[in-house]
């Protein structure tokens, strides 16, 4: 019983501190790939990628690629908590009209000391989280999409775990170089350690996505969004720039508003990403000031599609 309080204890102690974590499941705000992190955040308008269940999946019915998968490694606030996130996704298009998509987040903390009454280390604990979730995508006419996607939450902070199904939906708009896209994610069930509820961050989002520069294989694409997280009432907001060179290296850069003291804080990112007979390597890192906690955040992600 004594080392189950202090397992709790260190449990609160993370949604305490752990500033993007606030509420339970906060790494579902966003999505943690290096593709999405280097634009961010900014993907609820983006063109289909192999991280569409993670942005808006309705977008995966425009994909020209019949099929993409990819995975990730991103180190999370690794001035702070030095948490760790992986993960993978991808999609299928099984004709014109419909598409299916898979997605797989896993979040590890920084063990911590089991400590016993008389002060003695005992053992450790790791707390985390994950989410596995499924989606399908309709083209309801040549220019309109919708999605829906279901996802199976599982935590871990304590030595009691907790579990939620939770759902997103998702909208897309396309005519020539213009994407006008709308999601709503994480309204599902609420999860329990035992002595409350906890919210997960349900979120509304709308955007944009435009290329003011195309040419045969090489563009510019420009990307907004904004958005509520109802969960802990915060407004989010995202602007990138991607230049894609003759599809074989893209540039990225961004910059997201979020607050600091309810989600991820404030920040600018970068990003590379490299082209090569389907295959994709891409890197992400975000800049913040000396004293936040994302500063200096990585993420790197390899995929393939054809």
């Amino acid at each position: 019983m004594k080392r189950s309080l202090i397992i709790i204890s260190v449990a609160l102690l993370i949604l305490k501190t752990n500033v993007t974590l606030s509420q339970t499941a906060g790494f579902l705000e966003f999505s943690p790939d290096a593709q999405s992190l280097s634009i961010g955040g900014a993907g609820v308008a983006a063109d289909p990628n192999a991280f569409a269940i993670f942005n808006n999946s309705s977008s995966m019915v425009f994909a020209e690629d019949k099929m993409a998968v990819s995975t990730f490694y991103t180190k999370w606030l690794p001035n702070t908590v030095n948490s760790s996130i992986i993960g993978c996704a991808g999609f299928y298009r099984i004709n014109p009209k419909f598409a299916l998509s898979f997605g797989y987040r896993k979040i590890g903390y920084q063990a911590y000391d089991i400590v016993d009454v008389n002060g003695n280390i005992t053992g450790t604990f790791s707390p985390k989280e994950s989410a596995l979730g499924v989606g399908v995508a309709y083209k309801i006419s040549q220019n309109f999409s919708t999605a829906i996607n279901v996802h199976h939450f599982s935590s871990k902070l304590s030595s009691d775990k907790a579990s939620s199904l939770t759902s997103d939906i998702g909208f897309m708009y396309r005519m020539n170089s213009i994407n006008l896209g709308l999601k709503m994610a994480n309204f599902g069930s609420k999860v329990n350690y035992g002595s409350e509820d906890h919210s997960l961050p349900l979120n509304l989002q709308l955007g944009a996505g435009f290329k003011p520069l195309k040419t045969e294989n090489t563009y510019l694409n420009v990307n907004v969004s904004a958005g509520y997280v109802f969960s802990y009432s915060s407004i989010i907001a995202g602007v990138a720039g991607e230049y894609n060179y003759k599809n074989m290296v893209a540039f990225r850069l961004g910059a997201k508003y979020g607050d600091k003291s309810k989600g991820v804080p404030s920040h600018l990112s970068t990003g590379l990403g490299f082209f090569f007979k389907g295959f994709n390597i891409d890197f992400a890192y975000l800049i913040a000031g000396n004293d936040s906690p994302i500063n200096n955040t990585l993420s790197f992600g390899i995929g393939y599609r054809f």
